[in-house]
Order: C-alpha cells, then structure tokens, then sequence
C-alpha cells in the first residue's frame, strides 16, 4: 500500500525544492508545474490553445508561457478555458501516478484545493516562505515585480 502525498504551497515558496528532498529520501514524484510544461509541446494542446488564444500566444519555438499566462490571467473565462484544454490531462497523468503501488508517492500540486485534489492524498504538506523571500527567489528567475503581484 502506498502513502499518497500532495505537496502544495504558493508561487516561489520551495515546492520544488522540497519535491527533490522526498526523492533523495526515496520516494517516486510527480511535478504537474513539469507535466503542464510537457503537454504545452504536445500539437493537439497547442493547437486547442491556437484556437482559444490565438497565434499572439505563439512564437517560433512554440508557446509562449509568459503571454499565454497574461491572456489565460486575463479573467475569469480565459483562466477556465485554459484549464479546460489542461486539466483533464493533468489529473489523467495524476492518477495514473497515484495508481502505482510503492512505499511513499508524492505530488507537486500548486493548485491542490482549488482543484479539489486534496481527496486523491491521504497527507497534505504544504511549503511556506515569507513573502520578500518568495518575491527575491521569483526575481532570480528571471519574473518582473509587475509579473510577481
């Protein structure tokens, strides 16, 4: 029987970082931030999102995260129609996740109660860090102050 852990917590505050120590400790994880980024290269994604959002979205190399986000943060409608394109594919790779058998599997999952996925843990941790340090470790990766709020 495996333990089933859905590590959450806000933008910037460690998540990741506390995903790679449950690997060091032997765990099997899942980072969903690293599967939405594997699906935005998948051509049926993309082309759902060229629908919805149009080719401003787009550069050569692909999708452009940074002004999908702006348009997909835009309102209310715009952040579900984005959702409705991911999510159903994200929670298909979840639980395939969570179905297998092994001692401590755990999730990244930045949305963990606004996507009422708590119910799929039998633990929840979730990772705080004070506000300037997440602002000053989310400027280390390269976001603006305008991005950030």
């Amino acid at each position: 029987m495996s333990v089933k852990v859905g590590l959450t917590g806000l933008w910037g505050s460690g998540k990741t970082t506390v995903l790679k120590l449950f690997e060091e400790l032997g765990a099997k994880t899942l980072d969903l931030d690293e599967v939405v980024h594997e699906l935005l290269k998948d051509e049926g994604i993309k082309e759902r999102i060229r629908q919805t959002f149009g080719n401003e979205v787009f550069t050569k190399e692909g999708i452009n995260r940074k002004a999908l986000a702006r348009r997909a943060f835009s309102s209310e409608q715009a952040r579900k129609s984005l959702e409705s394109i991911l999510h159903p594919e994200v929670f298909k790779r979840m639980m395939d996740f969570l179905n297998q058998v092994d001692k401590v599997l755990v999730v990244e999952v930045p949305l963990l109660y606004e996507t009422s996925s708590e119910r799929f843990f039998d633990l929840t941790v979730l990772v705080r860090a004070d506000e300037n340090l997440r602002k000053e470790r989310l400027l280390k990766k390269g976001y603006t102050l305008k991005e950030i709020k």
